[in-house]
C-alpha cells in the first residue's frame, strides 16, 4: 500500500469522497484482495484509536504527535502537499505513519500482558511541612504530583538526609525511581522497609509488585502481590493484577 491509499481510506471514513469517487473504492474493495485486507486492517486500527483515546488527556497527546509528524512530513514532501486536492495536515501525518505508530506501541496496545501502565496510578501526596525543610518538601511534593520524577528524586534524598526513618519519604522516592526505571536502587528500599511491620506494608508489597512488573518479571510480579491480605487497600487491584498475568 502507498501514502495516497491510506488518504484514501481515511477519504473514504470520513464522508469525504463523491459519489463516483466513492463507487471506485468499493469496485475497488471488491476486486482487490490486498486493497481490501489493507482498508480492514486500516479500518480496525481506526477504530481501536476511538476507543484507545477516550479521555481528553490521551487524545491531546495523540493529537501532537500527529502534529509533530506531520510537520516533518509536510516539510519534506511540499510538492506532494501542493497537488494533494483534499490535504488536511492530521490526516496525511496517519496516512504516512499510522503503521509506524502502531508498530512502536502494539505490544502495549494488543498485548494479552498486563503493563506497568496500566496499573501505575500514582496518588497525589501531600507532605507534612514542618521545620527548616519546609522549601524542600512543597518543591518534592509538586515534582512528584506533576510526574516530574526526576526532579523529584534528589528532592526526596535530600529530605531523608534529615528524616532518614521517614517510610513515607522512602515510599515516595522508590516509586519515582520506578518511574525512571532505576529499579535496582528502588527494589533495595522497597524490600527494607518490607523487612519490619509497619502502616505502609501493604502499599509497599504493591509497589514491589509494580516495580517487578515494569521489569517484565512476572514470577515475582506474583509473588509480591500474593502478599497483599484481603484487608488491604491495595487487595482489590493486586487480585485484579494476578488475573490478568494468569
Amino acid at each position: 500500500m502507498e501514502d495516497r491509499d491510506y488518504i484514501l481510506f481515511e477519504d473514504y471514513l470520513t464522508n469525504e469522497l463523491d459519489e463516483g469517487q466513492k463507487a471506485n473504492f468499493e469496485k475497488r474493495l471488491k476486486e482487490d484482495k490486498d486493497f481490501r485486507e489493507a482498508f480492514e486492517l486500516y479500518q480496525s486500527t481506526s477504530h481501536f484509536l476511538s476507543h484507545k483515546f477516550s479521555n481528553a488527556q490521551e487524545r491531546e497527546a495523540f493529537k501532537q504527535k500527529l502534529h509533530k509528524i506531520s510537520d516533518s512530513y509536510s516539510e519534506t514532501n511540499k510538492v506532494a502537499i501542493h497537488k494533494t486536492r483534499y490535504f488536511k495536515p492530521w490526516k496525511l501525518a496517519i496516512a504516512a505513519s499510522l503503521l509506524a505508530i502502531i508498530g512502536a506501541f502494539y505490544s502495549q496496545w494488543f498485548s494479552s500482558t498486563p503493563q506497568y501502565e496500566d496499573f501505575a496510578d500514582h496518588p497525589k501526596i501531600s507532605l507534612t511541612v514542618r521545620g527548616d525543610s519546609q522549601a524542600i518538601k512543597k518543591e518534592a511534593e509538586k515534582s512528584f504530583n506533576t510526574e516530574n520524577y526526576k526532579q523529584a528524586i534528589p528532592l526526596f534524598k535530600s529530605l531523608l538526609e534529615v528524616e532518614p526513618e521517614s517510610i513515607e519519604l522512602q515510599v515516595y522516592l522508590a516509586i519515582a525511581l520506578i518511574e525512571q526505571d532505576r529499579f535496582k536502587k528502588a527494589d533495595t528500599i522497597l524490600n527494607s522497609i518490607l523487612e519490619l511491620p509497619n502502616a505502609y506494608s501493604s502499599q509497599v508489597k504493591w509497589y514491589a509488585a509494580l516495580s517487578k512488573l515494569k521489569q517484565e518479571d512476572y514470577t515475582m510480579t506474583k509473588f509480591y502481590l500474593e502478599l497483599i491480605t484481603e484487608d488491604a487497600m491495595e487487595y482489590d487491584q493486586a487480585q485484579d493484577l494476578l488475573r490478568k498475568l494468569d
